[in-house]
């Protein structure tokens, strides 16, 4: 669950493992030994962002609804499931017709497309996270889902389209590992091929934060969207608050608007001198047909810090 708690920020950094901890290396090919031309021009961006998923990106049914969809507390369910099917299942070591089976202890059937329909019917953004996932992709940071998660991943990904943001490229189904195995960082280390002191990693779960730490990779634990930008910026990512929430702001009235006209104020964007960002701004109000005019703008030391925008609304 998501800790609400008003405690530090957790970000830590520990030394790298001991050579013995790594498994064997695969040999390269010829080919991937090779470094392109165009990568050597173009350094790749750090650090490299790794993103737990639920409870973290996405709103976890397993504690409210998929209890509810049985009929049962929290604590019957625990009880009455099979303690090892599910982790089975996140491994890919079983199908979803084998979870069924064998998933109350019991043996008792259940409808297994309703449970899935109520699972996605769930699925949803913890609040501000998209935002967040939204700025680190238009600043071009590479961001990967780093999940303990069945095959069902690709029903989240069918409603909330992650991929607009990250790869979902280490997912417990497919590399046969979990959290907090360290093997499993340390296969997302080998397969990126980067310092794992390049790597931040982001989980809600303490003991996922300290297997990450024991590899050599930069922890921070997940409370809330605020403070996740707070911390992120603290270790120097790059993310600006609150540009990309025109274009949602923009979808929202383009969706909803028939006749008339709406207006609203932004402000507060904080470009802190930021002309390009600036000018991706009005690009946006434009994209989405939301005409605007300029209002009010605050400087401080010659640097744009509050932009005040009157944003209308069009008649069709």
């Amino acid at each position: 669950m998501v800790s609400l708690l008003p405690r530090a920020p957790y970000v830590a950094y520990l030394p790298k493992p001991a050579p013995s901890l790594r498994p064997p290396q695969p040999a390269m090919s010829s080919s991937s030994a090779a470094a392109p031309a165009e990568a050597a021009a173009q350094p790749r961006k750090l650090p490299v962002l790794l993103f737990d998923v639920m409870d973290t990106l996405v709103r976890d049914p397993f504690y409210h609804h998929i209890p509810a969809f049985f009929k049962m507390s929290f604590k019957e369910l625990l009880e009455s499931k099979q303690p090892t099917s599910w982790s089975e299942f996140e491994k890919g070591l079983i199908d979803e017709n084998e979870l069924a089976k064998k998933f109350f202890n019991d043996g008792r059937s259940f409808d297994l497309e309703g449970l899935k329909e109520c699972m996605v019917r769930a699925y949803e953004y913890i609040d501000g996270v998209e935002d967040i996932l939204c700025c680190l992709k238009k600043n071009n940071y590479e961001m990967h889902a780093f999940a303990n998660y069945p095959i069902w991943y690709k029903l989240i990904e069918d409603k909330l389209k992650l991929s607009k943001y990250l790869s979902w490229t280490f997912c417990s189904c497919r590399t046969g590992k979990r959290k907090p195995s360290p093997e499993f960082y340390l296969q997302a280390i080998d397969h990126l091929n980067v310092d794992p002191a390049s790597c931040i990693f982001i989980d809600d779960r303490m003991v996922n934060i300290e297997a990450a730490l024991s590899v050599g990779m930069v922890g921070l634990q997940f409370r809330n969207a605020e403070a996740l930008r707070k911390d992120l910026c603290a270790l120097g990512v790059e993310l600006p608050p609150h540009v990309c929430e025109v274009a949602r702001l923009g979808g929202k009235y383009q969706n909803n608007i028939k006749k008339g006209s709406i207006h609203c104020l932004c402000w507060g964007l904080g470009f802190f001198g930021n002309t390009a960002m600036l000018v991706s701004l009005m690009d946006q109000l434009l994209a989405y047909k939301l005409p605007y005019k300029l209002i009010g703008m605050n400087f401080i030391y010659g640097k744009l810090q509050v932009l005040r925008a009157l944003v209308g609304g069009w008649v069709d």
